[in-house]
């Protein structure tokens, strides 16, 4: 929906210019997608929650489900910034295609359609590689140590 893309890069703006601080972030290309993330992702739950008719889940988030432990867990949230770099990890030992893939699949939540056409990978490879690198994540996170 184009009227709530830029609501969101709107939002960005102003939460950006409210919260940077006085120095430029090293990344500011970084800082601002993970606002725009997390306002889409708001925006995404307001308008589809159950209540109004919309779907039980994001099917990306189901299907990375396996790999990721319950937030219920405090350690886990302060963890939250190792597990992140764990996966950057990870994903430096596959091919920008693949990352980019894994990215646009489970990062931007792009549709599977969305995420292979990007990456100008058919629909079925794309399928079957993220499959192979969501059980290789599982498997790579378990050797490290975190509850699956």
């Amino acid at each position: 929906d184009e009227r709530l893309s830029e609501e969101c890069l709107n939002d960005t703006y102003l939460k950006a210019w409210n919260i940077m601080p006085p120095n430029r972030p090293t990344f500011l290309g970084a800082f601002l997608a993970k606002i725009i993330r997390q306002i889409s992702i708001d925006i995404y739950r307001h308008t589809y929650r159950l209540k109004r008719g919309g779907d039980a889940g994001t099917a990306a988030f189901e299907e990375l489900a396996d790999c990721l432990s319950a937030p219920d867990d405090v350690e886990e949230n302060l963890n939250a910034k190792l597990l992140a770099g764990e996966i950057n990890v990870f994903l430096k030992q596959y091919s920008e295609r693949n990352r980019v893939l894994f990215l646009r699949r489970y990062f931007w939540l792009d549709s599977l359609a969305e995420a292979a056409s990007f990456t100008g990978m058919s629909q079925t490879n794309a399928k079957v590689t993220l499959h192979r690198m969501r059980e290789a994540l599982k498997t790579w996170l378990q050797e490290r140590g975190y509850a699956i």
